[in-house]
């Protein structure tokens, strides 16, 4: 009885030992104040309405209105920084911005009838072009995107749940190339019709503002209360933009020659873009 006695006070002892050591099988607490810093991968998939609202070319109509959808998709990554205050036992509040590059993008085919009252300027009162088929390619790019962000999330165990909302800008590419067939007519030279062909482009880029939303799941690796994983989805919505730019093309006519063309193209943009990543970062 008595080495049993000694037994159970040795075990006692040690485990209270091994405790007070850190060695006890509990995780470590964790906590959530303080600076970090990390990088993050992932995907995003986005969708850019292009509605035209407008068109001024001299000698050159297209169709008053016209609208497109693209659906820019690409990997996207970059940094983030923050810092967290821990308040009562659960409850964690922040500030975090973020930076990141992006190669999404897409591109569609337009088509729409081209005219020209005066044969783009070369031909006499009495020369027109009409119904001559136009094809265009629209080009929609992301190339950049950042937010500035609040959190507010709930502790539990060693991961931190929570939502997230602020600030969204990025830098939007629009690029617009395109040719036209068909044919004039002119009563003194061409009463048959005569051929001809055109090509035209513009192009825009512009840092668009706006807001994100998301949420996401996060917690310590396991045995540091430093190293912080992250997966995380957000909501981006850069507001609608009224934007003219500048708008050439280029008239070949059979048996009048070329001109230049010059005038302005105007659109409303919107674009949207949903992103799931995953992020490691460093708490300090």
């Amino acid at each position: 009885m008595r080495r049993i006695s000694l037994a159970l006070l040795a075990a006692t002892a040690l485990s209270g030992v091994a405790v007070q050591d850190g060695f006890a099988a509990e995780p470590p607490a964790t906590d959530w104040t303080g600076f970090y810093i990390g990088g993050n991968l992932g995907y995003n998939s986005g969708t850019d309405d292009v509605n035209v609202t407008g068109l001024a070319i001299e000698d050159f109509s297209l169709p008053a209105n016209g609208s497109t959808s693209l659906k820019p998709t690409g990997f996207i990554g970059g940094v983030q920084a923050g810092y967290n205050w821990e308040f009562e036992p659960h409850w964690v509040v922040g500030l975090e911005a973020d930076f990141q590059w992006t190669g999404q993008k897409n591109s569609v085919t337009q088509t729409a009838t081209i005219s020209s009252a005066s044969c783009f300027g070369l031909g006499s009162p009495d020369c027109s072009v009409t119904d001559a088929l136009g094809s265009a390619n629209v080009t929609a790019k992301l190339d950049w995107l950042g937010t500035f962000r609040g959190r507010f999330g709930y502790v539990v165990d060693r991961m931190l749940v929570y939502g997230t909302g602020g600030l969204a800008y990025g830098h939007v590419q629009h690029s617009l190339a395109g040719s036209m067939a068909g044919a004039f007519f002119d009563s003194n030279s061409c009463q048959g019709g005569c051929p001809i062909g055109a090509s035209f482009s513009a192009s825009n880029s512009a840092i668009n503002v706006g807001w994100v939303l998301g949420a996401g799941i996060e917690g310590f690796l396991p045995n540091t209360n430093n190293w912080i994983w992250r997966v995380e989805y957000l909501y981006a919505d850069l507001v609608i933009d009224h934007v003219t730019v500048p708008f050439n093309a280029s008239a070949n006519i059979v048996g009048l020659g070329t001109t230049p063309e010059s005038g302005t193209f105007t659109y409303d943009l919107h674009f949207t873009d949903q992103i799931v990543r995953a992020a490691l970062s460093y708490k300090f």
